[in-house]
Order: C-alpha cells, then sequence, then structure tokens
C-alpha cells in the first residue's frame, strides 16, 4: 500500500478542500481577493506603521468595513452542507481534524513571528490580536458555537426558515453583545477577553449568515438578478458614508453593521457578474483562485514580510496624508509579500508531513 497526497483546494477556513460544499469558482476567486485585501491592511498598518496614525485618511475606512466580514462570510459558505447531520460523532471529527489546522499550526508561527520581533508570548495570548494570529484561533471558537447551537436547536427539531431565522437571530445577538460598548460590561478581565477574543465574536453572525445564503444560495441569487437587492445595497453603502457622522450618531453598531452587509453583497454581485473573467478558463482566475485556495498559507506566513521594519525605510505616508499613494505603494508591497508568501508555502509543502501538519493538505492512501 502506498500513500499519495492529493493536491486539494487548501483554504483559511478549511485546512483542506471543504468535504461540506461544491465548489464555486468565483467564490474562490473572492476568496483570494479577500485574502489580498487582508494583506493589502496589514501591509498598510503594520508595514508602513499607519496603525493609530491621527489626522490620516486611509481607504482602509472604507475596505475594512466588509473585508473581515467577508471573510468570515465565506467561511461559514464554504462550510455549510445541506442534509449534513451534526450528530456527536460527526462534530467530534469534524473539530478534532480542525485542532491541528486552526490551532497547533497557527500557535508554532505565532511562537516564531513572536520570537523573532522580540515580543512576549504570554502577552501575545491575552492580547485580541494574537500578534496576528488572532483569526484561525477565533474560527475554531465559531465551529465550536456553530455545532453547538446545531445541537441544540435540533432538540426543538425546528425546520425550515424558522431554524434559519433562529441561527441568524443567535448570529446577531452575537454581534450585539460583542461591540465595543458591550464589552466593557462583561464580567471578565481585560485578559482573560483578550484571551477568548470576545471583541472578535461579532464576527460570528457574517459566519451563520454565510451559511444560510449557501443553503438558500438560489434564492440569493434570483435576489440578485430580480430584485432591487444591490441597488439597495449600493445607496446604503455609499449613503451611509458619505453621511457617516450622521448616521454613526444615530447608531455606530447599525452603521457598521448595514455597511458591512451591503458590502459584502456587492462584492459578491461583481463576482459573480463578472465570473467568466474568475473562471480557471482566464488568467486572472486563475491567479485569484489559486491565492484562494492558499489562504492559510498565505495568512499564516506573511506576517513574517509584513512586521519586517519597513517604515523605517520608507517615507512616512501619514505626513503625507496621501490615500492614493498608501495605496499604490501597499499595493505593489502586497503583490511581493503574497509572492514570497507562497514561495515559502511551496518550499514547506515539499514535506509531506509539514504540509499535513501546517496546512491540512489531506492525505489519501490507495492501492496499486
Amino acid at each position: 500500500m502506498d500513500m499519495m497526497i492529493s493536491d486539494n483546494f487548501v483554504n483559511l477556513t478549511s485546512g483542506g478542500e471543504s468535504p461540506f460544499s461544491k465548489r464555486i469558482e468565483y467564490i474562490d476567486a473572492m476568496r483570494g481577493f479577500t485574502m489580498i485585501l487582508v494583506v493589502l491592511s496589514h501591509v498598510s498598518g503594520f508595514g508602513l506603521g499607519l496603525v493609530g496614525a491621527s489626522g490620516f485618511t486611509s481607504y482602509h475606512a472604507f475596505l475594512g468595513q466588509f473585508r473581515m466580514p467577508l471573510f468570515f462570510f465565506v467561511s461559514g459558505f464554504v462550510l455549510f452542507k445541506s442534509g449534513y447531520d451534526w450528530n456527536l460523532a460527526n462534530t467530534f471529527r469534524f473539530l478534532r481534524k480542525k485542532i491541528s489546522v486552526q490551532i497547533l499550526s497557527p500557535f508554532l508561527f505565532l511562537m516564531a513571528s513572536v520570537t523573532i520581533r522580540g515580543l512576549d508570548l504570554l502577552d501575545s495570548l491575552i492580547d485580541p490580536q494574537k500578534a496576528g494570529y488572532w483569526f484561525t484561533f477565533t474560527l475554531f471558537e465559531y465551529y465550536l458555537f456553530y455545532t453547538l447551537i446545531h445541537a441544540l436547536v435540533d432538540v426543538f427539531r425546528l425546520k425550515g426558515y424558522t431554524k434559519d431565522i433562529l441561527l441568524l437571530t443567535i448570529g446577531l445577538g452575537f454581534y450585539a453583545v460583542t461591540v465595543p460598548t458591550m464589552v466593557d460590561k462583561w464580567f471578565l478581565s481585560e485578559d482573560m477577553c483578550g484571551f477568548i477574543g470576545i471583541a472578535k465574536l461579532g464576527y460570528f453572525f457574517f459566519f451563520m449568515l454565510g451559511t444560510r445564503i449557501r443553503k438558500h444560495f438560489s434564492l440569493f441569487e434570483k435576489a440578485l438578478d430580480h430584485s432591487p437587492l444591490i441597488m439597495i445595497c449600493v445607496i446604503v453603502f455609499f449613503g451611509f458614508n458619505i453621511m457617516g457622522s450622521l448616521v454613526q450618531a444615530i447608531s455606530s453598531t447599525g452603521f457598521h453593521l448595514f455597511t458591512s452587509v451591503s458590502g459584502l453583497v456587492i462584492v459578491i454581485a461583481f463576482f459573480r457578474q463578472e465570473k467568466d473573467t474568475f473562471s480557471k478558463e482566464h488568467y486572472v482566475g486563475r491567479v485569484f483562485q489559486y491565492i484562494g485556495r492558499r489562504t492559510l498559507d498565505i495568512y499564516l506566513i506573511h506576517y513574517f514580510f509584513v512586521f519586517s521594519n519597513m517604515q523605517a525605510v520608507l517615507p512616512n505616508f501619514a505626513v503625507y496624508n496621501s490615500p492614493f499613494l498608501e495605496f499604490l505603494l501597499s499595493l505593489v508591497l502586497t503583490v511581493f509579500v503574497i509572492s514570497f508568501s507562497l514561495i515559502i508555502s511551496r518550499i514547506l509543502r515539499m514535506n509531506p508531513f509539514m504540509a499535513h501538519f501546517l496546512f491540512g493538505k489531506k492525505i489519501e492512501k490507495y492501492i496499486n
């Protein structure tokens, strides 16, 4: 009996090709686009040192409204499988497979990163950002919540739209109780809130939204084609941003929720409209899909390039206050960071064990 490594899709949401959903090419390309946005924001914020810069106008004020919501949306989207039985055995098997890719592997990269950067490991673990590696830990928590909520809902034998509405309502509940003003009221220490990542749990709503839209994807596509949904989202996203101060004065939580959802829908609609461009038959599509299949690799590796003291040798863009120049330089650097991350990924994947343990590359057995 021999061993063969199957070159499955590897992504940040599952550590391998999702067994729970059929691939949709433009969704894979959209995941690649979202990964580019994440690296772009890290290059600007951490690489160029613009995080916390006062009096500086950045394009990330707009991109940030839907960047992470979109990432978590796709995570939920690719997880969902109609009719999958989240019984105890299946749930345990699923979570056991995720521990390596979502917890152990990121922890090793985190330790290496903080050692190189001269940071304290314990301080990094209790910090909400986890030295940048918070996403995979938070996503594992979402898997726990999702399977637990499914088990509780199934006790009441809820079906159809009633179940969907309840799940989305629970997701909204997570969003409401984890906004900054509510987190301060939690009866937990600041260190414990940071370790658990309380402030990041609000994205669970978008994760849950992804699972529900995947379930009713044909209806969602019809809504994009035959309803004013896109027009409404465009009006909401740009209208809310134009009247940002006024809307946030009324409800900052509502502002962020509506701009996130509307921005998310606009991006999905765009990629669906241009699905031929983002297919495997087109060069652009192949590039975006490849990045989408390597989101985990890029996410884990790119910090080693981002935190390479860029701001010490580059101009202070906070002084220039030019979003265009910031975007242009950040985009160029992002291309290099992603390219070098993929090269390192390729080298690490040459070893079957490392490919499996670090990035979840599936190992399949076959008989000659």
